[in-house]
């Protein structure tokens, strides 16, 4: 497989996409994906378009599915900010942990939340000048830190990272590769490859496993 890594996009800002544009702000999983195959098909309910939903719509949305719950409550964006990556668990709820990246005065700070609160995430890039590469994004995805907001204890379990951790919980419960690669993907649409990357990655992650390295 022969990925770029040095690839990058122009902005995570301007001369954006309409699927960049509403991706990158709307929080639900499944209702962002439902919004970026269906907006250049004809109208889609504007209510749906927004970056968070109101109590009551998420709500009936999580009594339709507990997958549609997934990603609707992340924290709300801040200004100029956007999410440039997410990894999203098949788990009850469909959790998802959302990267981002907020335009400062003369950086870019990048930042990543999930929805529950309970940790804080330390980036080896927490700022560029410019929008990472796809090396330096999977570099703060696979060398994140994970700190309890309450104890401040550091968690590496399964190795550490956004991903890894996941496959590995997979795996101690007995699943396949398959079963185990499917639990935890990871999109982004600035990044076009990052999925198929991580798709080939998880594969190596659990052979290393098996063999007990």
């Amino acid at each position: 497989m022969n990925w770029d890594f040095t690839y990058k996009p122009i902005s995570y800002f301007e001369d954006l996409k309409v699927e960049e544009k509403l991706r990158s702000k709307i929080k639900g999983q499944i209702r962002g994906d439902l919004v970026s195959k269906n907006i250049r098909g004809g109208p889609v309910p504007p209510e749906l378009l927004k970056s968070s939903l109101d109590d009551p719509l998420r709500f009936a949305q999580g009594q339709m599915h507990p997958w549609m719950m997934g990603g609707e409550y992340l924290p709300n964006l801040r200004i100029s900010e956007v999410e440039i990556c997410r990894i999203v668990l098949k788990s009850t709820t469909m959790d998802v942990f959302s990267m981002r990246a907020q335009k400062g005065e003369q950086k870019l700070h990048f930042s990543v939340a999930d929805e529950y609160g309970d940790n804080e995430y330390r980036l080896p890039q927490p700022s560029s000048l410019e929008p990472l590469t796809m090396g330096e994004l999977i570099e703060n995805l696979d060398s994140c830190i994970k700190v309890s907001t309450h104890t401040g204890e550091e968690n590496e379990y399964g190795g550490g990272g956004l991903v890894r951790p996941w496959l590995f919980q997979q795996f101690e419960f007995g699943y396949s590769a398959e079963e185990a690669s499917d639990f935890v993907t990871v999109h982004s649409v600035f990044y076009p490859d990052i999925e198929e990357y991580y798709d080939h990655q998880k594969q190596i992650w659990f052979q290393e496993m098996r063999e007990g390295k």
